[in-house]
Formats: structure tokens, C-alpha cells, sequence
């Protein structure tokens, strides 16, 4: 579909109470009419008691009218936001996208849109969250997942992953009542027995959740289970003395240690990559600096490892530190590593400039070798390098990268406007990765073909409930002020409770083209942990969660900057 195509949708009641099919409108009046009705108390019953919402389907696509353009305009096609800032400036490689200045912020539109989230908008995401966690503790406690449809419970990692990963939810979200039980949970049922798990995983959910609600709460139970795990752990880094690159799956009750054959026993950028802020972290709050070291070992290796295109191939061999293959991508397999090199920098108060310049390297080659622009809808988007020439499909998890611009963009750099333009043009094509589906919700990825844009493809139409594009819109909303960036947010929001809603939480589903299959009975801990927390982060405007003040993790766990070491 070209950008004048929007999501077909069922007419009908949407979540604010109007037709779906209506124009989503942004008057001064209706905006003015929205602020003065809706903000004259400082937050609308903000502390309702009650716990999980009934669940209700929201409708189906059979017989109903459809529209055909989406509930507003994107930035491009209406001049909302953002303003052409004229010819780009020299050193910036996207000729074609130029700096574009930001509009100032509109007080009453963002009034109004605070209304919107103070009347209900917040309170409908935390009773997603009181909802599935209700389920979780009635069908599924201490295990790794719930099964949303079947309400059976679904062990992989063995570490409580949903309980541990959701621990910050349930403190941000004001469950303190469930956060206290999930805490005594912790400190007398966690343990870590199991003999074979992702590393990986469980670095940026195990980990990073106890770090986080030590963080949050500065209980000293969850620093020492964070510092027990992490002992268990430590073994890996010694299995390659020339590089230090950690095993890919280990043992927590002994020392085996191994890497996937399907990588042709390959490092993984990706996740040896996105293990610094959780150890760095654990070291500060320790005192103990063999954290530290071994991760920082891998960013030295980072720093002198051939970077062909001025990027981060994906595998790398962990007895020789040379690269074992020349894909590069922001998708599966690569992505979190450009992310942690801004958070890097963040986490230790940008005292490591070293982070910031390999940052700022990084995002000037994606911009020059794989950003691209659609034909004919003209959506930018992230392709992938598969050694010898491009890939024209972007990855939702690549949805990322809208926020890893933006971050970026705040520090007075030379290419701060640029980095926001990229990251907005981004936000906006991830948003149209959802709203050019039957169901409103995006295929794990899409590819573009001359002449097509954003085409779901066969092996990959299905939807586990990613958070990487309502991340994106958080971080644009926080920047900006926007209220575009909500509003897509919500059009989305409300998708997932149409069509992946359970008594239970979100589910997962098979064709995002054919919602009324069978739904697959999944629903990965990320999907509260982040996916949940962002949307509602988005909607509230009492900002518990301040960018300024804290650094998430790539699993959204919040932490405090630190001191280096």
C-alpha cells in the first residue's frame, strides 16, 4: 500500500468512546474544549481502587465498514511537528533528508492530551497489567510464563521470568500491594538452579529486573540475588582468555558453556553487546569492579575490531576476535548493541566519551549504508547487509532505532536536528507497519519492493507483542510533546486489546492479516515488561520514569546513573 492506505478496521466504539472510523481531529477548539473540561482537577481519580478489569472483546472485522486513511495525517503528509529546516548540512550522508526543525510545543494540544491520558488512557494500560498479573498469580506464579488462552504455565528459563520482569511494572504502576508479594516471592523461591539458559536472556531480564527494583525500591534483597546470579554467571567470560567473549548458553549450577551451531559457534553482537549496563551497574552498587572488567574487556575488543562500513557484523569468532561473518543489521541478531553504546555513555554520566564517538560513528553508517527511503510511499526505513548487497525489509525490532536517534539527539551535538528527523520519519514507519494490516498490528517484519511498500511477508506474518515501536513513541512523545506520537500509541494500544486480549493478558497471533485464526497461546514476559511499561509510560502524565534521571536497560528496566570505575 502507498501512505494514502490505512488500516481497514471494524467500525464501532473505539476505547475514547468514538467511532472508529472518525477522523482522529486535533482542533484549537476541540483542543481547548478537551484541556478546560478535563484538567480543572490535578489528575482524575489517579488512585482507582479495584483490581482487574473485565474482559470484553472489542468486535470483529466480518461485515463491517472499513476506512481507508488512517485517524490523522503523519507528519509529512500534513506538516504536523516538524518544519523543513532547508538543504542538509554538510557531513550528514542522507542528502534526501535533511534536518527538518521541530515545531514548537502547542500547550493546549498537550493539555488536551494529558486529559485524554488522565481520564483513562493510563488506567486502561495498568488494568491490562492488573488483569494478566491477577492471572499470572492465580494459574502461573513463579514460573516463567503464562499461557494467556489456556492459563497453563510454561517454564523455559526456570527464573520466574514474568514475576522478575515485571517487578518495576508493578512499583511504577503503583501495585505495591502485588509488588511486596512478588518481593517475598524473590527472596525465598528464587533460585538458580537451572543447568542450561541464555546468557543472554537472562542478563536482560533476570538481572536487569532485580537491578531495577533495587533500584526503584533500594532493597537490598534484589542487589544480592542480582550479585548471586551474576557469580554463577562469571565463568563464562573465562572460556575464551584471547577475547573474553562470553558463552551463549551456560549452566547455573555448573560450567558448561557453549555456543549455538546455527552460528557456526559464533559470538553473537547482539549479546555479548548488551550485557554492559546491567554489570557495570552491579559493580558500582558492589564495589566490586570484576564486574566491570569483563564487560568493559568487550568494549575494548569493540573498539579495535575492524568495522567494515564503519559498522558491527553480527557474528564474531570468540576464540579470535575476527568476524565470522559480514551481515550487519539493527534486526534480530544485532540490534541492542548500537543501543548500549548511547546507554553506555548515559549510564556512567558521559564521563567514557570514547561511547559517545562510537556512538556517533555507528549512527552516521547506518544512516549512509542502510537507511533507505520506499517507493512509492516514500516511508524511511532500516534495510539489512547481507555481506554483498542490501535487504529491503525492516524487522519490528529494529523499531528501536527510533529511540536510539532520539536519545542521542538531546546533548547539543552537531547532528542533533538530523538524528531527530531520522527518528521521527522511523516512528512513523513503524507506526505504518501496523496500521497496514487487518488486524492493526505488525508482522514481526515487512519487506519493500519496487513499487510496494511495507508487504507482510508469508514466513514472518505473525505478532508476539513487540515492544520496540510504542518504545519509539515514548521517547518521541518525551522529546517532543507531541500528541501524534500518542495518539499512534493509542489507535495501536487499542488493537491489541481488539485482537490479542485475553481474560489473561495479550496473546499472540499467527497472521496479523487474518485475526480471527486461532491465536497462538504465548505471551513472552516482554510483553508486560516492556511492551505494557512503555505504553504506559506513554499515557502517563505524571512521568514516573524521567529520561533525564534514568537509563533503561534493553529489556526497559529503569536504572540511575553511576559513577565509572
Amino acid at each position: 500500500m502507498g501512505k494514502e492506505a490505512g488500516r481497514q478496521e471494524a467500525a464501532g466504539d473505539s476505547l475514547d468512546g468514538a467511532r472508529l472510523s472518525e477522523p482522529f481531529v486535533t482542533s484549537s477548539a476541540k483542543l481547548a474544549g478537551l484541556a478546560s473540561g478535563m484538567l480543572s482537577r490535578r489528575r482524575i481519580d489517579e488512585t482507582r481502587a479495584g483490581g482487574a478489569a473485565e474482559y470484553e472483546p472489542l468486535g470483529t472485522l466480518g461485515g463491517s465498514p472499513v476506512e481507508d486513511r488512517p485517524r490523522f495525517k503523519l507528519a509529512r503528509e500534513a506538516g504536523m511537528g516538524v518544519v523543513d529546516g532547508g538543504a542538509a548540512q554538510p557531513g550528514w550522508p542522507l542528502p534526501w533528508l535533511p534536518a527538518r526543525k521541530m515545531k514548537p510545543i502547542d500547550p493546549v494540544a498537550v493539555n488536551a492530551s494529558d486529559a485524554l491520558a488522565y481520564s483513562h488512557r493510563r488506567e486502561a494500560v495498568r488494568n491490562v497489567m492488573r488483569r494478566a498479573w491477577a492471572a499470572y498469580r492465580k494459574h502461573a506464579w513463579g514460573a516463567d510464563e503464562i499461557k494467556p488462552v489456556s492459563n497453563r504455565s510454561h517454564d523455559w528459563l526456570r527464573l520466574g521470568a514474568t514475576l522478575v520482569d515485571c517487578l518495576d511494572n508493578l512499583w511504577i504502576m503503583g501495585m505495591r500491594q502485588e509488588f511486596a508479594e512478588a518481593r517475598e516471592w524473590v527472596a525465598t523461591s528464587l533460585h538458580f538452579r537451572a543447568s542450561s539458559v541464555s546468557m543472554f536472556e537472562t542478563i536482560i531480564r533476570i538481572l536487569g529486573g532485580l537491578l531495577s527494583a533495587f533500584e526503584l525500591s533500594k532493597d537490598q534483597i534484589f542487589l544480592t540475588k542480582a550479585k548471586e546470579l551474576a557469580d554463577r554467571m562469571m565463568y563464562a567470560f573465562d572460556r575464551n582468555p584471547r577475547t573474553g567473549l562470553p558463552c551463549t548458553t551456560i549452566s547455573l549450577v555448573g560450567s558448561t558453556c557453549s555456543y549455538a551451531p546455527w552460528t557456526g559457534h559464533s559470538a553473537i553482537l547482539a549479546e555479548f553487546g548488551t550485557i554492559q549496563l546491567e554489570f557495570k551497574y552491579l559493580a558500582f552498587h558492589t564495589g566490586e569492579k570484576k564486574y566491570w572488567d569483563v564487560v568493559e574487556r568487550i568494549m575494548a575488543l569493540m573498539r579495535k575490531a575492524d568495522k567494515p562500513h564503519g559498522l558491527y557484523p553480527v557474528f564474531m569468532s570468540p576464540t579470535s576476535g575476527s568476524w565470522s561473518s559480514q551481515k550487519i543489521t539493527l534486526g534480530a541478531l544485532g540490534d541492542s548493541f548500537y543501543e548500549y553504546l548511547i546507554k553506555q555513555w548515559l549510564l556512567t554520566k558521559r564521563q567514557e566519551p570514547y561511547l559517545r564517538q562510537l556512538y556517533d560513528d555507528a549512527m552516521l553508517a547506518i544512516a549512509k549504508k542502510l537507511v533507505q527511503r520506499s517507493t512509492p510511499g516514500k516511508y524511511v526505513y532500516i534495510a539489512d547487509w547481507n555481506g554483498g548487497a542490501l535487504v529491503h525489509k525492516m524487522d519490528h525490532l529494529a523499531c528501536f532505532a527510533g529511540a536510539m536517534y532520539a536519545v542521542g539527539a538531546q546533548e547539543g551535538g552537531r547532528f542533533d536536528a538530523e538524528y531527530m528527523t531520522l527518528a521521527d520519519e522511523i516512528g512513523e514507519t513503524c507506526y505504518r507497519m501496523y496500521t497496514n494490516t487487518r488486524s492493526g498490528l505488525s508482522p514481526e517484519f515487512v519487506n519493500f519492493v519496487q513499487g510496494k511498500d511495507l508487504v507482510t511477508p508469508r514466513t514472518a506474518p505473525y505478532n508476539i507483542g513487540r515492544p520496540e515501536a510504542v518504545e519509539t513513541w515514548f521517547y518521541m512523545w518525551y522529546y517532543t510533546r507531541d500528541p501524534k506520537w500518542r495518539d499512534m500509541g493509542w489507535t495501536v494500544f487499542e488493537s491489541f486489546e481488539r485482537w490479542a486480549a485475553t481474560p489473561s493478558g495479550w496473546t499472540a497471533l499467527p497472521n496479523v492479516d487474518d485475526p480471527r485464526r486461532k491465536r497462538d497461546d504465548k505471551m513472552e514476559s516482554f510483553v508486560l515488561a516492556e511492551t505494557v511499561k512503555y505504553f504506559y509510560l506513554l499515557f502517563d502524565p505524571d512521568y514516573p520514569i524521567k529520561l533525564e534521571e534514568f537509563v533503561f536497560n534493553t529489556e526497559a528496566h529503569p536504572l540511575r546513573p553511576i559513577e565509572p570505575m
